[in-house]
């Protein structure tokens, strides 16, 4: 199969050794199929292959779809947005959007969030219960309320500041900072856009 290579970095979450060192990331050069490999195997390959291929697939499309039902309790069958899981759909969507966390990641980062919120901020526990469940469902309860945006984006910088393991939480993080600042974006360009 035609492949190039990817650096891919793995960093280790709660690995520490008995020493109390937590070990180091490792970059790896991973052999990565081209659109040609793939195409040569989805015409070649074995079945074992064309399978790996096609359960990646589902396993993306069933990744937004749990992301689109996490951001809308109120969703059914008749109201789901299905042309947002096909391929076309996902693809255009926006990275920060499609990122998949694993739901082992999000109760350690709500622990460690809520730990350290309530010995920093001056929220009170119950606001910090909100905040939390608001980056769960990716800010969708607040879109277009960009005080309430502002606020979550100040929250989520004092943790970053104050807490030892933030580390631990980059791929979360990251995720949310970056769909912040582009749901930030939208709203600004949408009060421009209504103020001219």
């Amino acid at each position: 199969m035609t492949a190039h290579t990817a650096d891919t970095k793995f960093t280790f979450r709660f690995n520490k050794a008995k020493d109390g060192t937590k070990r180091p990331s490792l970059e790896l050069n991973l052999p990565t199929p081209t659109s040609e490999g793939l195409i040569h195997t989805l015409q070649h390959g074995s079945q074992a292959e064309i399978n790996l291929i096609l359960e990646s697939i589902h396993a993306t499309v069933r990744a937004a779809a749990a992301s689109i039902i996490a951001a809308d309790t109120a969703i059914s069958q008749e109201t789901f947005p299905f042309n947002k899981v096909s391929l076309h759909g996902i693809a255009t969507t926006p990275k920060s959007e499609r990122a998949v966390i694993p739901v082992e990641l999000w109760d350690a980062f709500e622990v460690s969030y809520k730990s350290t919120m309530e010995a920093v901020s001056d929220r009170t526990p119950q606001q910090i219960a909100n905040a939390f469940e608001v980056y769960k469902r990716k800010f969708a309860p607040v879109q277009g309320n960009t005080s309430s945006m502002e606020k979550l984006r100040g929250q989520l910088a004092l943790y970053l500041e104050s807490a030892a393991d933030a580390e631990n939480f980059t791929t979360i993080l990251s995720m949310l900072l970056d769909k912040l600042d582009e749901m930030l974006r939208r709203a600004q360009a949408s009060n421009l856009a209504d103020n001219v």
